[in-house]
């Protein structure tokens, strides 16, 4: 069954990696129904884009907005258009076209980028047309940002920030809650879990209840 399954893989990764983009499509539009647990969807985007998505996690699958490097906790919620950006174009260049620094332009024969990872904890939202920009590394487990957000600096666990540049405006739960949950785990947990201890989920002076 092991052996199968890595089979399969293989010839997906082969045809997705194809140049006939139809099969690159194809692929896409099959494995994006289940986008919420599609282990081979998160297997092609680590592969092909270096973008490292958690399970349950949904929205992000969109390599042109972005970038490699990227990673993605479980249970996040995306919304439509975010931009993440995690390299700036070479200031201290003569231009800053990317003839100068990218090797697929085929005018250097090196990439000259220097990409950081972004980290993106669990159960984060990000709102509609939010922008995180390069001086972002973190973004911070349970956190909310909202839409059409800025995102200049990092984002700590369970803040609501909002704006341009984006600012904290509340934290969705005091300190004593939020360490409650961040030791737990929960967000490690698969869908049964959630489902067996859902009552105790619609309030967080409840969360100690789960066993």
């Amino acid at each position: 069954m092991r052996n199968t399954k890595k089979m399969i893989t293989q010839i997906v990764f082969f045809l997705y990696g194809s140049k006939i983009g139809v099969f690159k499509k194809l692929i896409t539009k099959m494995l994006m129904r289940n986008q919420f647990e599609s282990t081979l969807l998160r297997d092609i985007f680590k592969r092909f884009y270096r973008i490292d998505i958690g399970m349950y996690s949904y929205g992000c699958f969109t390599p042109e907005r972005i970038r490699p490097g990227v990673k993605i906790g479980r249970y996040c919620s995306f919304g439509p258009d975010i931009k993440i950006y995690n390299a700036n174009h070479p200031l201290h260049f003569i231009s800053t076209h990317p003839y100068l620094y990218a090797k697929q332009y085929g005018v250097t024969d090196i990439d000259l980028l220097d990409r950081h990872e972004v980290i993106i904890g669990d159960d984060v939202w990000i709102g509609a047309n939010v922008v995180i920009l390069p001086s972002v590394k973190n973004i911070g487990t349970g956190a909310i940002l909202g839409a059409g957000s800025i995102v200049t600096k990092d984002v700590p666990a369970f803040a609501v920030v909002v704006g341009n540049p984006a600012k904290v405006i509340k934290y969705r739960f005091p300190e004593d809650i939020q360490k409650v949950i961040l030791e737990s785990n929960i967000y490690k947990m698969d869908k049964t879990f959630i489902k067996r201890n859902l009552e105790h989920l619609f309030d967080s002076q409840y969360f100690s209840n789960i066993r």
